[in-house]
């Protein structure tokens, strides 16, 4: 069993493909790009091509890997509840067929995934049982009452503490988010929440804390704030993680805390659930 992995990027030098390839992602072998290749894995401005090119400024390449199939680590489960720690390289659903929510389903047909994560954050992905439960957790993220807490690593000078409070405007067709400091009939208010953990060098260690999230949330906030997350190339310093050869974002989705009061669920009121390793 495998689920297919897409990595899409554009060139800013002359290289060979393997090279480009190699060079973006290192965790890909050379040996991995020729097999790539001769199965036509692999396209170069939307053709798929089967040999080792030469790559200008400015081509897309998008490269389509086949990932083992990873065990799902079980973090919290009751009768109407299953939370997951959410791999890296695997989106929380798709039409596809080959997402997170298509695994969990396997054993779970009733399922329903509440939150999201970019296909680059690993980390807690919350799951219903029913519909019902369903609702009610996400009444509970619309009125605040579940915080999600992540662990970042960002580029920047960042206070000790702080709570950012602005306005995020997401554009479907660039599939971008963009921050604003004036209520618009557009953009939707947004809080986070962060803690200085610790610096080396450059790069400082965030507790970060979200009531609800909206899409890219952290990634676009703290970017806006001139501390990037270290491997964002969306939202992030490119030309810093070229340096520091970091190519997946350093966010995890790290506890979640529950302050439900009422409904079925207010069982879970204090409740938190966190992962254990150390990021």
């Amino acid at each position: 069993m495998y689920h297919i992995v897409m990595i899409r990027f554009v060139c800013d030098k002359k290289n060979t493909l393997i090279k480009a390839i190699t060079s973006y992602s290192p965790n890909i072998s050379y040996a991995e790009c020729n097999k790539l290749l001769r199965k036509k894995d692999i396209k170069v401005n939307n053709k798929r091509v089967n040999s080792n090119v030469d790559i200008n400024i400015g081509d897309e390449i998008v490269v389509y890997n086949k990932i083992v199939k990873l065990n799902i680590e079980k973090c919290y489960e009751d009768e109407n509840l299953l939370i997951v720690n959410k791999p890296i390289l695997i989106e929380v659903s798709n039409d596809k067929g080959n997402s997170l929510f298509d695994e969990i389903k396997k054993e779970y047909p009733n399922i329903i995934p509440c939150n999201r994560l970019d296909m680059n954050t690993m980390g807690l992905v919350i799951f219903a049982k029913n519909q019902d439960v369903f609702k009610e957790i996400k009444q509970a993220f619309d009125d605040k009452k579940i915080t999600k807490v992540y662990i970042a690593k960002v580029f920047g000078t960042p206070k000790k503490y702080a709570v950012l409070n602005d306005f995020l405007f997401k554009d479907s067709d660039k599939k971008m988010c963009y921050i604003e400091n004036k209520k618009t009939i557009k953009n939707q208010e947004i809080q986070t929440e962060y803690s200085l953990l610790g610096k080396e060098g450059e790069i400082s260690t965030l507790e970060v804390k979200i009531h609800g999230g909206k899409t890219h949330q952290i990634r676009c906030h703290l970017s806006y704030y001139k501390l990037p997350i270290v491997g964002d190339n969306k939202y992030g310093d490119i030309n810093k993680n070229k340096q520091y050869k970091i190519t997946r974002q350093q966010l995890f989705a790290v506890g979640i805390i529950f302050n439900i009061d009422c409904g079925m669920l207010k069982y879970l009121n204090g409740k938190r659930v966190e992962l254990k390793n150390q990021f």
